[in-house]
Protein backbone atom coordinates (compact mmCIF):
# COMPACT_ATOMS: atom_id res chain seq x y z
CA UNK A 1 0.00 0.00 0.00
CA UNK A 2 2.73 2.54 0.90
CA UNK A 3 4.12 1.92 -2.55
CA UNK A 4 0.91 2.56 -4.52
CA UNK A 5 1.12 5.72 -2.31
CA UNK A 6 4.82 7.15 -2.91
CA UNK A 7 3.71 6.49 -6.77
CA UNK A 8 0.43 8.22 -6.65
CA UNK A 9 2.94 11.32 -5.05
CA UNK A 10 5.67 11.11 -7.73
CA UNK A 11 3.14 11.37 -10.03
CA UNK A 12 1.29 13.97 -8.59
CA UNK A 13 3.90 16.20 -7.28
CA UNK A 14 5.58 15.57 -10.80
CA UNK A 15 3.03 16.59 -12.59
CA UNK A 16 2.06 19.75 -10.94
CA UNK A 17 6.04 20.99 -10.78
CA UNK A 18 7.36 19.73 -13.76
CA UNK A 19 4.31 20.44 -15.77
CA UNK A 20 3.89 24.10 -14.82
CA UNK A 21 7.31 24.67 -16.11
CA UNK A 22 6.64 22.49 -19.38
CA UNK A 23 3.69 24.77 -19.98
CA UNK A 24 5.62 28.21 -19.12
CA UNK A 25 8.05 27.09 -21.70
CA UNK A 26 5.73 25.83 -24.48
CA UNK A 27 2.15 27.31 -25.11
CA UNK A 28 -0.98 25.72 -23.93
CA UNK A 29 -2.01 24.10 -27.19
CA UNK A 30 0.84 21.69 -27.29
CA UNK A 31 0.90 20.62 -23.56
CA UNK A 32 -0.80 17.28 -22.72
CA UNK A 33 -1.22 15.82 -19.87
CA UNK A 34 1.08 13.64 -18.35
CA UNK A 35 4.29 15.54 -19.91
CA UNK A 36 5.20 16.27 -16.08
CA UNK A 37 5.58 12.85 -14.99
CA UNK A 38 7.36 11.68 -18.06
CA UNK A 39 9.38 14.78 -17.51
CA UNK A 40 9.99 13.26 -14.07
CA UNK A 41 10.70 10.00 -14.98
CA UNK A 42 13.26 11.13 -17.76
CA UNK A 43 14.97 13.27 -14.87
CA UNK A 44 14.94 10.37 -12.72
CA UNK A 45 16.92 8.22 -15.42
CA UNK A 46 19.42 10.79 -15.99
CA UNK A 47 20.35 11.21 -12.23
CA UNK A 48 20.64 7.71 -12.08
CA UNK A 49 22.29 7.45 -14.70
CA UNK A 50 24.75 10.12 -13.38
CA UNK A 51 25.48 8.52 -10.20
CA UNK A 52 26.16 5.03 -11.69
CA UNK A 53 28.63 6.42 -13.35
CA UNK A 54 30.21 8.42 -10.20
CA UNK A 55 29.84 5.42 -7.45
CA UNK A 56 31.92 3.07 -10.10
CA UNK A 57 34.01 5.71 -11.22
CA UNK A 58 35.04 5.73 -7.27
CA UNK A 59 34.74 2.44 -7.00
CA UNK A 60 37.54 1.50 -9.55
CA UNK A 61 39.73 4.23 -8.03
CA UNK A 62 39.37 2.72 -4.74
CA UNK A 63 40.80 -0.61 -5.84
CA UNK A 64 43.40 1.15 -7.86
CA UNK A 65 44.60 2.59 -4.36
CA UNK A 66 44.38 0.12 -2.18
CA UNK A 67 46.98 -1.69 -4.93
CA UNK A 68 45.10 -5.02 -5.61
CA UNK A 69 47.14 -6.27 -8.06
CA UNK A 70 45.81 -6.36 -11.48
CA UNK A 71 42.04 -5.88 -10.05
CA UNK A 72 41.74 -2.80 -12.33
CA UNK A 73 43.21 -4.72 -15.04
CA UNK A 74 40.86 -7.89 -15.01
CA UNK A 75 38.07 -6.03 -15.65
CA UNK A 76 39.41 -4.46 -18.61
CA UNK A 77 39.08 -0.50 -17.27
CA UNK A 78 41.65 2.17 -17.58
CA UNK A 79 41.47 5.13 -15.13
CA UNK A 80 44.09 7.01 -16.39
CA UNK A 81 42.57 10.36 -18.44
Amino acid sequence: MLTLYLLYWFIVATESFLGDIIRAVMSDEFYRPGMGVVAGLVVAFVVGLLMQTLIVRRMFLLIERCGVPGAAHKVGVSLDP
